[in-house]
């Protein structure tokens, strides 16, 4: 029997908390996801940097996990995730690019970091988002929590970015065969 999603304004004594619950548990099954995801990225990366890059993402994800569960247990929640169809989206895309590659090439390694960069991005929103609802609802330990997940994820972006800098210049620099 396939469980029918609840909609976050289900609560109707506060919608608020509603989107603020359903959304962390969005961001829960993102970084659940993501420690298996980014091993397989690990293993498709040429470069060193890339494959440490995608090491630190997923020790990353494990990281926030806890921080997330932390969060749960201040709004008397269990842990639990909701599917997240943007993700699953941005994953498929990363593997079709790395089937589109070739193995070993600066090209994968940029397209990996690429997807790597789209993720981050999504994250961020997330939790920006997250960051918000909590102050209005004046969850302060929630705000806290979130507000270092969240520079942790800026953080991570602005690593990827510099990554992919370096390999874009590295692919101009290639020649044609």
């Amino acid at each position: 029997m396939t469980r029918k999603p609840v909609s976050p304004l289900a609560d109707k004594r506060n919608p608020l908390q509603g989107l603020f619950t359903a959304t962390l548990k969005q961001v829960y099954g993102v970084e659940k996801e993501l420690p298996d995801v980014c091993e397989t990225l690990q293993d498709e990366a040429t470069s060193k940097a890339v494959r440490i890059a995608m090491q630190e993402r997923r020790n990353e994800s494990i990281t926030h996990l806890e921080q997330l569960e932390k969060i749960f247990l201040l709004i008397n929640e269990e842990p639990d995730t909701e599917k997240c169809r943007v993700v699953k989206g941005l994953l498929k895309e990363a593997n079709t690019l790395v089937d589109e590659t070739d193995a070993h090439s600066v090209a994968r390694d940029a397209a990996l970091v690429f997807s790597g960069q789209k993720i981050e991005h999504y994250k961020i929103s997330l939790y920006a988002t997250l960051v918000q609802f909590a102050q209005a609802l004046g969850i302060s330990g929630a705000v806290t929590l979130l507000t270092g997940l969240l520079q942790d994820e800026k953080y991570a972006e602005s690593l990827l970015s510099g990554l992919s800098q370096s390999l874009i210049n590295k692919l101009a620099m290639e020649k044609p065969a």
